[in-house]
């Protein structure tokens, strides 16, 4: 919660490509707003921000709790493959980003 954004990613967006738009501001604060902008995107396309699979009085905290194998093999920096595991969350938010990044 920000008492200039508050907690909508739709007031909070636009406040933060107004930072980056504006040449006044410092490079350090426009690369800070730059950096909300692109997790904010990546936050509106994420579905499991707005749905929870539930297990009895338990929620997955949006597929934070939820543990997965991401099934594509990618490359580290030696050279070899591995497949993660990791939170379903966490595919959706860094892992199929990478495997693209790499592929």
């Amino acid at each position: 919660d920000d008492a200039t954004f508050g907690t909508c990613l739709m007031k909070a967006l636009p406040a933060q490509e107004k930072i980056l738009a504006d040449p006044k501001k410092s490079g350090e604060e426009r690369w800070q707003a730059l950096a909300f902008v692109i997790h904010l995107v990546g936050d509106l396309s994420q579905p499991l921000h707005c749905v929870e699979r539930l297990d009895g009085n338990q929620g997955d905290q949006g597929g934070n709790t939820l543990t997965v194998t991401f099934n594509v093999s990618r490359p580290k920096p030696d050279g070899s493959t591995d497949r993660d595991l990791t939170t379903f969350h966490a595919v959706w938010d860094s892992s199929l980003i990478l495997f693209k990044y790499y592929d």
